[in-house]
């Protein structure tokens, strides 16, 4: 309930009512001996403003709070609803990270000082963590736990986890630059990708028995093309002229292309256009990724030459 709200529910007292309150012409006859202004009779004492309450929580949903300055304090987010659920596999930690698990939220307690290391913006986080130490993020739980298990435990599955998959892949990298985790551990999940190429791809080969989805082949390209990995492109070329119209971008309607996203749909034309200029075949085609941040594409027989996408 509010504080005007409360107000409202008390009895007014006698002396507050309007008709009980001099006017300024009534108050000025009625005591025509009133000090001045400038006299040096002492002042009522005026109420102090009430602090405003802060959270005990911090949250990576909105942006940072200002410092507090002498005209008011910027609010934190309010603490998550209770009773919070902790997960079964993170149950020790002096931080909670907390997401939201459909209606309800689940709490990850970890280490702080490993997780703010690991982890730029946890580490922002965690000097201004409250006596709580709890931290909301706007992810949902699942998202959290792969994060967290390719932190803590590695990309090599253990019981009860499953095998990384290709939307597990291209998630964690998201994760990883949404979290500005460490370098090492973005180059470490793009060389395990890498590691596991066949493996991913396999399912799409068009081999007996593998059922091919325009979904799963999208995902490779895009987990090649935002890992910037020649190597996935390598292997997910070996078999695109298994995919048919999936692979070829003057196939591909409008929801394709959002689907894929820009930059994989700019890779595939470029593949596209290479093939049909010389005819090699696009098993035969390169895709490069330079330091300097740009994209090429070239022929196996003629690596040097480059076609910039």
């Amino acid at each position: 309930m509010s504080l005007s709200s409360r107000l409202r529910g008390l009895p007014t007292p006698p002396d507050a009512s309007p008709s009980a309150r001099p006017t300024a012409t009534a108050a000025a006859t009625a005591s025509p001996t009133s000090p001045s202004p400038n006299s040096s009779s002492p002042r009522s004492p005026q109420p102090h403003p009430q602090p405003q309450p802060m959270s005990r929580a911090a949250s990576l949903d909105k942006p940072m709070p200002a410092p507090p300055t002498a005209a008011a304090a910027a609010p934190l987010p309010s603490p998550p609803p209770s009773p919070l659920a902790i997960h079964p596999q993170y149950t020790t930690g002096d931080v909670t990270v907390v997401a939201r698990d459909g209606v309800g939220v689940v709490g990850f307690r970890v280490k702080s000082s490993a997780l703010g290391r690991a982890s730029a913006l946890i580490g922002e986080h965690i000097p201004r963590l409250g006596p709580s130490r709890t931290l909301n993020v706007g992810d949902s739980a699942a998202e959290v736990h792969l994060l967290l298990n390719a932190l803590t435990r590695g990309l090599v599955p253990r019981p009860p986890d499953t095998p990384h998959t290709l939307a597990d892949y291209l998630a964690l990298l998201r994760l990883y630059e949404r979290y500005r985790v460490r370098p090492l551990y973005r180059s470490m999940l793009v060389a395990r990708a890498e590691d596991k190429a066949f493996d991913l791809v396999y399912p799409l080969s068009g081999a007996k028995g593998q059922t091919l989805t325009r979904a799963d082949m999208y995902h490779f390209f895009r987990l090649a093309h935002e890992a910037r990995s020649a190597k996935l492109w390598e292997t997910a070329l070996r078999y695109a002229a298994n995919w048919g119209p999936h692979a070829n971008p003057w196939t591909l309607g409008a929801d394709d292309y959002k689907e894929l996203g820009p930059g994989p749909f700019d890779v595939l034309l470029a593949l596209e256009a290479l093939n049909c200029t010389f005819g090699d075949g696009i098993a035969s085609l390169r895709v490069v990724y330079l330091d300097d941040g740009r994209t090429a594409v070239a022929r196996s027989k003629d690596s040097k030459t480059l076609h910039y996408v």
